[in-house]
């Protein structure tokens, strides 16, 4: 039974919060998650809504981040479509709205309009953005509600359209007379009105007026069965955002409301950019307001290294309280501002011979030593004399040079997942060729055993060759299961078993002065897991432990039952009551520091120099216990060695299946006829010959071609047809199309080099009977020729 005194657990991926970003920036969207996570935040990344859409409803996110112009579905719609009755989950999810293109009031405005929680206009400081979302996950925004003025004389209608507003997230009032409408609309603030023509005691076009001069900002629809042409047209001069002629569907007005609403806001931005420029223009007249007040560094200065002029966002960018300090403090530029002098002189080279310098990229250094990245733009002027001054300005792009330092990062991780990446599907295509031969040399070791008496003097050798190709075909699978071209094939197990098996290998690969210890459980429970990944995990784990050793020293591998009476808490965790497996494996080797811990299940995170560690062998073993549905956890301390405990669910009571060799010492033959149809002449060679011998007629053929020629002649002779896959010509899956059909009865077994689940899978789904791997032992084989003919 394990101790009270625990080592802390490695948080699982379901204990942070979950924050949704939608941008159809790559660049962006890769920014803004990364910010999130380095919060602490489980942070996924869509470049669509359409996209976004499944994996949220898979799991629900505790927070959504939205950019506004997207290509499909916009912002505006993925906002309205989240809070609609289709997707009620998502109905008090906060949203958080950015864009670069509106800022001031129109951002309140938006936020109601959209029906998210926050406005935030770019560009915008990080600091910002974190507390933003934190106020945001601690529930500090709610999602606002635009308000609607329904006037209807007409009962039905009107409580019709206000049940179908209010499930879209409006405020909805309903007002049977003009006079009713008016005094609800000067009692409250409404974002929308839907008026209708006829009223009985007036016109919807004297409200629609009425309304328009006392709230500009609010969005007005009329509505009306009359079917004069005129009537629209002159709703509209006086000021309709929209017509609706009756009938129509109330979603439909939910809908026009919408984008009148969003082509309302459009305008009022379009004004909002013109009235900014006319205010740009004059103030880049009074010039000396705008070097007291702009937001970048302007300056002046000789080519001494002197100052003539600064302004006060340059003297604040360099640490100085007055521009007057500055140009008094600096007398020589190169030596006090810049973090390589020579890049000054290399500038003013620049300058001499063209004239100005465009983001031109440097490090400075504040007067407290602090560093900052600028992107400067100067111009070389020369007056009657010749004497020159460096006329410009810069603007602070630390934060853009970090944020692209950490895109290059990224980009490199990438770059390593893609060759790894590329690394797998090698595997798969060596694995199928592999295959391929092991069967034949591993089919004919069979026959020759069979025909051997067992104290013949070939005897040992032809067992030693069919060991060897076993052994072989399940390096195949560790190398498939590494490179994720083969899912898992979990079953109950003897965990101590798989362990007496990996120890034979580790005993050719770990360097001898490393002394392997076993503590097994004799009584142990079974678990459900993979024996290939078990394999991988204890690989990984010994692996590793040997690198931390690189003198000797003592690698112990123990196991045990573990009963937890009680829910065990750890320091990110708990694990729930229950029986599980314990595996800990333990070294005397160097150990690791409290923020090594932290990190060592993070991917592509290594202290292995280039070239010699992945950064993959923890994460790919972190995956692989929680999909078991397991626990692990990693106690370490610098100079004392390293204990990485794995905790399995327990089938306790359940009893292993004992080897059932003895039922396939004999498999059942028979007398059908079966089709043989593969292009390497030696596998069908000995296909033919293990067929025939449990009794079997067998044709075959090399291609697929050949194979529907003859059984076009000799269908109904054919009982079973084993198919390989990858072959010249039409190849396989297309054989196995046009016989199915031609026949849609035809019984057809799949053998293939190749193994992963998902191929399987399609095959099974395009018709097939059955599968069998190559390699496959000959009594395998006619099992499952026997088990397919009886299907």
């Amino acid at each position: 039974m394990p101790t009270d005194h625990q080592p802390p657990l490695h948080p699982m991926p379901n204990s942070p919060q979950t924050v949704v970003v939608v941008n159809d920036s790559l660049a962006q969207c890769k920014l803004l998650v990364d910010l999130l996570r380095k919060e602490g935040l489980q942070a996924l990344g869509f470049e669509s809504a359409e996209q976004a859409l499944p994996a949220m409803q898979a799991d629900k996110p505790d927070l959504i981040v939205t950019d506004l112009y997207m290509p499909g579905l916009d912002g505006w719609r993925f906002c309205r479509l989240l809070r609609s009755p289709e997707y009620r989950a998502f109905n008090q999810t906060p949203i958080l709205v950015i864009s670069a293109t509106f800022s001031g009031e129109e951002t309140e405005r938006l936020t109601t309009e959209t029906g998210a929680s926050a406005f935030l206009a770019l560009p915008q400081d990080i600091r910002h953005f974190r507390d933003t979302v934190t106020a945001m996950l601690q529930g500090s925004f709610r999602a606002s509600q635009p308000r609607v003025l329904l006037v209807e004389d007409g009962t039905t209608l009107a409580n019709l359209l206000k049940r179908t507003f209010e499930a879209h997230g409006y405020l909805a009032d309903t007002a049977l007379t003009a006079c009713e409408a008016v005094d609800m609309f000067q009692s409250k603030a409404y974002d929308v009105a839907v008026i209708d023509y006829h009223l009985p005691d007036g016109h919807g076009d004297d409200l629609l007026e009425d309304f328009g001069r006392s709230s500009p900002n609010c969005v007005c629809l009329m509505m009306t069965s009359d079917p004069q042409p005129g009537l629209a047209l002159d709703c509209m001069k006086k000021g309709a955002a929209a017509y609706l002629r009756k009938p129509f569907a109330p979603e439909y007005a939910v809908e026009v409301c919408a984008k009148a609403r969003r082509e309302r806001t459009l305008l009022r931005v379009e004004d909002r950019l013109e009235q900014r420029t006319r205010e740009l223009r004059e103030s880049m007249e009074k010039y000396g307001e705008l070097f007291e007040t702009a937001p970048v560094g302007i300056f002046q200065t000789h080519p001494d290294g002197r100052f003539l002029s600064v302004n006060p966002e340059l003297a604040r960018l360099a640490g100085y309280d007055t521009p007057s300090t500055m140009i008094a403090e600096i007398t020589d530029i190169a030596r006090q501002l810049y973090v390589r002098p020579q890049e000054r002189e290399e500038l003013k080279t620049r300058l001499s011979r063209r004239g100005h310098v465009l983001h031109h990229e440097v490090e400075w250094k504040r007067c407290d030593g602090q560093r900052f990245w600028v992107s400067l733009n100067v111009r070389e002027k020369k007056d009657r004399d010749g004497q020159a001054t460096y006329n410009g300005f810069l603007t602070d792009i630390t934060a853009l040079k970090e944020a692209e330092a950490e895109r290059q990062k990224l980009e490199a991780q990438l770059r390593h997942a893609h060759k790894m990446e590329a690394v797998g599907t090698l595997a798969g295509g060596i694995a199928h060729d592999f295959n391929n031969l092991l069967q034949g040399i591993s089919g004919y070791a069979q026959l020759l055993l069979a025909r051997k008496p067992s104290e013949s003097p070939d005897f040992k050798g032809l067992n030693h060759i069919q060991q060897a190709c076993e052994r072989a075909k399940s390096l195949i699978r560790q190398m498939l299961a590494f490179s994720r071209k083969m899912e898992s094939d979990s079953h109950p197990m003897d965990l101590n078993q798989e362990i007496l098996e990996t120890h034979k290998l580790l005993t050719q690969t770990i360097p001898r002065m490393i002394e392997i210890e076993m503590g097994l459980s004799g009584d142990l429970w079974p678990v459900h897991a993979d024996p290939v990944q078990i394999q991988q995990t204890l690989l990984n784990l010994c692996g590793n432990a040997a690198d931390a050793m690189p003198d000797g020293g003592r690698l112990s591998i123990e196991t045990c039952n573990a009963r937890f009476e009680q829910e065990r808490a750890f320091t990110f965790f708990k694990i729930p009551p229950g029986d599980y497996v314990q595996l800990s494996i333990s070294d005397t080797g160097m150990g690791m520091s409290e923020e090594v811990r932290q990190k060592v299940f993070d991917p592509f995170f290594t202290t292995k120099e280039a070239g010699k560690g992945t950064g993959l062998g923890l994460a790919s073993v972190y995956g692989i216990v929680k999909s078991l549905n397991g626990y692990i956890l990693c106690s370490s301390s610098e100079g004392a060695g390293s204990t990485f405990s794995i905790y399995l669910p327990a089938l306790v009571g359940h009893k292993l299946s004992e080897d059932v060799q003895s039922a396939q010492t004999h498999p059942e033959g028979g007398l059908e006829t079966i089709l043989v149809v593969d292009d390497e002449e030696a596998l069908r060679e000995i296909t033919q010959e293990a067929l025939e011998e449990f009794g079997y007629t067998v044709l075959h053929a090399s291609s697929g071609e050949e194979a529907l020629a003859l059984y076009t002649k000799r269908g109904l002779e054919i009982d079973l047809v084993l198919l390989d896959l990858n072959m010249p010509g039409m190849g396989g899956l297309k054989c196995m199309r046009e016989l199915l059909t031609r026949d849609p009865d035809i019984r057809i077994l799949i053998a293939s080099g190749y193994t992963a689940h998902g191929h399987v899978r399609d095959v099974l789904y395009a018709g097939a009977k059955g599968f069998i791997a190559k390699p496959y032992k000959l009594r395998e084989l006619a099992a499952k020729v026997r088990e397919t003919l009886k299907g």
